[in-house]
């Protein structure tokens, strides 16, 4: 059976602690306010410790479940403690990653996320949630009353009671003055929204460690030389199987139940590694695999050969930056979307609509094609696919809005046959061009949008001889030869206009445009 007896705190939380102090003592110190992406480094690799933590906790448990199966008498009492030990633990966790929750939604509002904190500097929310309303007292009861249940499970144990009194301690501490300073207030008054948010990570790190250090404890009582494991596996833990370009990517291979006086030897893809950490550079984006064993020696001297295989993601680096008031679709519409969640493939993603049809085109292009098919908002909600399912990432709401009308322009040539638009900045058509008319197109100016517009029909009004204005219609973009005769007739001075200009977009819907007016020169 395996299990530390102590539990040391590993180099990497040791790190993340002295993190957390130097950036505290810093944001005291009145530093600027770049200091608070530091914060969020910090809670970030937090929760990634905690992670691997919890992971090795379920290594702890079926360790147990297992002894218990194979001795229930001796072992499955100390598996019952082990159990309320968890329960208790998931308890207090849940309740400060809703605490967190709360706090956030507070300053960021609806769809706040407490990994992606909007309001980082905001000085007021932490206080007035835990101090004025008075949640910070139930979150001291919790924590009070976790070290007491925490101290009960190891009380033969002086250095464990110790190491939780000072874990989980609620009492005041010194300010610069030298005054007391309750425990509450000096977590939450006047401190910005990111720092809390990661104090409170700490607190949940901290509660699976003690969590980890209990159940390590109750193991050791089962004496694990009276007994055998009747299973043995291999495993990998990293901190996290997301890495970016450039990035080093770990993870260690361990097997959950082991013999201390026999070293396993461990191989990826064939080869042999010189301890039991996987290491490497990432260097091109893409979803990988790898896969190895351990093998270990046994008594008689032979091998046993423990298989395993893992994949990774590497990423290119990214920032998101959106202008939520332009989130809008146009109906009738091939509208190209992109879709991206951190951590996750592309391949692994799926998206699915409401009020609206969703195409993933096919080749290597990353958009999809939303097609709305009312005149409701469109509601686009985020998937990942994992080997359980899928599961829900984001939900982001786009209006539904009509096509906005082109600009109508009159297309010609030169001598050389270079083509050009009227009416247009830096050309002015001379009168031979315009005898090189070709037709009226529709198109947007500003490039923004790209949608193909047909011309179903205009008109030219121009005076005539007895000096009235004559109509003279086209039912297509091309100039008509009656249309161009009345060009060729016109005198130096005198304008042409195309009127009553209609365009079909690709939303079916025929529209009225401007006219369009041109001097002869």
């Amino acid at each position: 059976m395996s299990g530390a007896a102590n539990c040391p705190e590993t180099p990497r939380q040791k790190m993340i602690g002295m993190m957390y102090l130097v950036l505290t003592a810093m944001l005291a110190l009145n530093v600027s306010a770049d200091i608070l992406n530091g914060f969020t480094l910090v809670n970030k690799s937090i929760s990634q410790s905690t992670k691997t933590v919890q992971e090795r906790n379920q290594i702890l448990y079926s360790d147990l479940r297992v002894a218990a199966e194979l001795n229930p008498t001796k072992v499955g009492p100390w598996l019952e403690e082990a159990l309320v030990v968890k329960k208790r633990s998931d308890s207090l966790y849940n309740y400060l990653e809703n605490y967190k929750y709360d706090i956030v939604k507070m300053a960021d509002g609806e769809g706040a996320d407490v990994n992606n904190i909007v309001s980082k500097d905001n000085l007021d929310v932490a206080s007035e949630y835990s101090l004025l309303k008075g949640n910070g007292e139930v979150l001291e009861q919790n924590i009070v009353k976790f070290r007491e249940f925490l101290i009960s499970k190891v009380q033969e144990d002086e250095s464990k009671v110790k190491e939780f009194e000072q874990m989980f301690s609620t009492a005041p501490s010194k300010n610069n003055e030298g005054e007391d300073v309750p425990w509450l207030n000096s977590i939450f008054e006047h401190m910005p929204l990111v720092a809390s948010v990661t104090m409170i990570s700490k607190m949940q790190s901290d509660v699976r460690q003690a969590e980890m250090e209990v159940i390590s404890h109750l193991k050791l009582q089962t004496d694990a030389g009276d007994f055998r494991v009747n299973k043995l596996g291999a495993f990998v833990a990293t901190v996290s199987d997301y890495v970016m370009k450039g990035e080093q990517y770990n993870a260690t291979i361990f097997l959950s139940a082991v013999d201390s006086t026999k070293k396993p030897l461990y191989y990826v893809n064939g080869k042999k590694l010189d301890s039991d950490v996987y290491s490497f550079v990432a260097s091109t984006p893409g979803v990988y695999d790898y896969s190895g064993e351990i093998v270990l020696p046994t008594n008689e001297g032979d091998t046993l050969h423990f298989p395993f295989s893992r994949s990774y993601t590497v990423g290119e680096p990214s920032a998101t930056v959106a202008n939520l008031d332009m989130n809008v679709v146009y109906r009738g519409y091939e509208n190209k979307i992109n879709v991206a969640v951190a951590g996750v493939a592309d391949e692994k993603l799926e998206v699915q609509a409401e009020n609206a049809t969703m195409i993933k085109p096919s080749g290597k292009q990353k958009y999809w094609i939303c097609k709305p098919t009312s005149s409701g908002d469109v509601v686009f909600n985020i998937y990942a696919k994992t080997d359980g399912g899928k599961k829900l990432m984001g939900t982001h709401n786009f209006r539904t809005l009509r096509l906005p009308n082109p600009s109508a322009f009159l297309l010609y040539a030169d001598k050389n046959g270079e083509e050009y638009l009227h009416p247009s900045t830096d050309r002015v058509p001379s009168r031979s061009d315009l005898l090189r008319s070709k037709k009226i197109i529709a198109q947007y100016s500003d490039g923004l949008l790209q949608a193909n517009f047909d011309i179903v029909g205009f008109t030219i009004y121009a005076q005539d001889a007895t000096g009235g204005v004559t109509p003279v219609p086209a039912n297509n973009e091309k100039i008509t030869a009656t249309q161009m005769n009345v060009i060729k007739g016109k005198k130096k001075g005198q304008r042409i206009v195309f009127e009553d200009i209609r365009a079909k977009g690709p939303d079916g819907v025929i529209r009225e445009l401007g006219a369009v007016s041109v001097g002869v020169n």
